[in-house]
């Protein structure tokens, strides 16, 4: 059960031990850091339920599936939560359950995760909602306590080189090492990465000046730098990025290991004390949360860049 989801064998054991025995609570949370395979995980878990002898179905084929994607619709309202319990409220056609996905449901309104919760609190006995999250801190308290939640985990990183090297191009084998490295055993971001070599080739080297810039207080490098990115889409995923690496390279520091692998320049003097730039991960928090509020994009760079150096 579970095969084509990698690693977070005790998650996958608590699911299937649940559906064996027919015990699967009707509300779960998957959580964790972009790139760990949460959606993939919700539509194995839904088919698994639904479908159990029909496995290799076509989930956009699954009438008892339905799927809502926070970031497809930017956000999730309370008009999208009444479209959900309509055809909650109707009996399994195919299948044995229904099944809501919810992804990326940290985007539902406040207002939204009103709407769903009462459907939470007393759930059609034929229906299981599935939610997945980046920022489980954006769900109320009322819908985390009532679901049960599994926090998704990285692969190691001898199992995610292994995996991304089976089924890499000749052209990404050289950079999947390092970014590994860097970027952990989430395997799903270090994918796109790779897949996107081509648009994202100086993205380590723009972390590293980024860093570096920060550190030696250039706030004409930092701008020239952030002015590569023209939109906050783009802002945002850079950052998003960055703030990996930032703190992949200030955990390895405060652990004493060697950053070497990680830099690609040699180190200069100040990050002898890389302990007083652990402000810049909440900085960038609130600047993507800004993003998010649709913040002039020009006034947000001119913040960003003031409040980068300290």
């Amino acid at each position: 059960m579970f095969e084509k989801i990698y690693g977070n064998e005790l998650q996958k054991k608590i699911i299937s031990s649940m559906i064996e025995k027919d015990r699967l609570v009707h509300s779960i949370i998957l959580t964790g850091d972009k790139g760990l395979g949460k959606f993939t995980f919700a539509k194995e878990i839904a088919k698994q339920v639904a479908y159990a002898n029909n496995l290799n179905k076509n989930i956009q084929n699954c009438v008892d599936i339905n799927i809502i994607d926070g970031n497809l619709c930017g956000s999730i309202v309370i008009n999208n939560i009444r479209d959900i319990k309509s055809k909650i409220n109707i009996a399994p056609h195919e299948g044995i359950k229904k099944i809501q996905i919810i992804a990326n449901c940290e985007k539902m309104t406040v207002a939204a995760q009103n709407a769903i919760l009462k459907s939470l609190e007393e759930p059609s006995q034929s229906t299981i909602f599935i939610l997945t999250t980046s920022n489980i801190c954006k769900l109320l308290s009322t819908i985390k306590s009532r679901a049960i939640v599994i926090n998704m985990s990285e692969l190691s990183e001898p199992e995610a080189i292994k995996i991304l090297s089976s089924r890499a191009s000749i052209n990404q084998i050289s950079n999947i090492t390092l970014f590994v490295k860097i970027f952990g055993g989430n395997i799903g971001l270090v994918e796109s990465l790779l897949n996107n070599i081509s648009e994202d080739s100086d993205l380590i080297k723009n972390c590293e000046n980024f860093l570096f810039s920060i550190a030696s207080g250039n706030r004409y490098k930092i701008m020239d730098i952030l002015s590569q990115y023209q939109n906050s889409t783009s802002l945002s995923s850079f950052l998003e990025i960055f703030k990996i690496y930032f703190e992949k390279i200030l955990k390895t520091h405060l652990t004493k290991k060697n950053l070497d692998d990680l830099l690609i320049n040699h180190l200069s003097e100040n990050f002898s004390f890389l302990e007083k730039y652990i402000y810049i991960s909440d900085l960038i928090n609130k600047t993507i949360k800004y993003i998010d509020f649709n913040v002039n994009f020009n006034l947000l760079v001119t913040w960003l860049n003031s409040n980068l150096i300290k």
